[in-house]
């Protein structure tokens, strides 16, 4: 009898290792497929700001210099409206790779758990408390390498070039003037980009709950 149970309990464990393997598998193909297409945003939008901001070099020598000036402020516009959008985007596939992270590594521990000799050759973690939304409260490394964080870097300095050409056309400001309301708009597009992407952590990481924290001591 106990035989029995033994192997019916055997059975169930390794349905669930299989299950779990299969689930392991499908979360690392989901985390990939966003961190290339994240990177693959980051790359179209550094391209089209790149060829926006070289190609206003010529507009001043096939327009006048005000038509010019306004043209290329209406273009720098645009791309800030594309780049708050791909900001945005960014943001939510960051926090579905945390997800799909702490889902693995909730699986690598259950594995840690029926064969306690595996843990000291793992290298990655297995706390579901990491990777950490790290970015709440401050400026952490990990956020500065984040794409989100470059693109919001570049799109808040096309905003401030687009302010700046166009205060210099349509208010006449000096120049003085001109490049403190430049740096200004810059400071804070970008603070406004940190603070949504701050709040958007924030939010997230209150959703998920967290069942092995890295001070368990089990």
């Amino acid at each position: 009898m106990n035989t029995k149970r033994k192997n019916k309990k055997n059975d169930i464990e390794d349905q669930g290792s299989k299950f779990l393997l299969a689930e392991y598998e499908m979360l690392q193909r989901l985390r990939q497929g966003v961190v290339s297409a994240d990177e693959a945003r980051l790359n179209f939008f550094i391209a089209i700001a790149s060829g926006a901001i070289f190609s206003f070099t010529f507009l001043d020598q096939i327009l006048e210099r005000n038509v010019a000036i306004i043209v290329a402020g209406t273009i720098a516009f645009n791309i800030f409206f594309l780049g708050v959008l791909t900001f945005a985007r960014s943001v939510e596939r960051s926090i579905r790779v945390i997800v799909y992270t702490r889902g693995m590594n909730r699986i690598r521990r259950y594995f840690t758990q029926i064969s306690p000799n595996v843990q000291e050759y793992l290298v990655l973690s297995t706390n579901d408390d990491h990777p950490p939304y790290g970015a709440v409260g401050n400026l952490t490394k990990s956020l500065w390498l984040e794409p989100a964080t470059i693109i919001a870097i570049i799109n808040s300095a096309v905003a401030s070039i687009g302010i700046a050409m166009l205060g210099g056309v349509v208010l006449k400001l000096l120049m003085t003037t001109n490049f403190i309301i430049c740096i200004s708009s810059f400071l804070i597009m970008f603070f406004a980009h940190h603070r949504y992407h701050i709040a958007r952590y924030s939010n997230e990481g209150r959703k998920l709950e967290i069942r092995f924290p890295s001070n368990n001591k089990e």
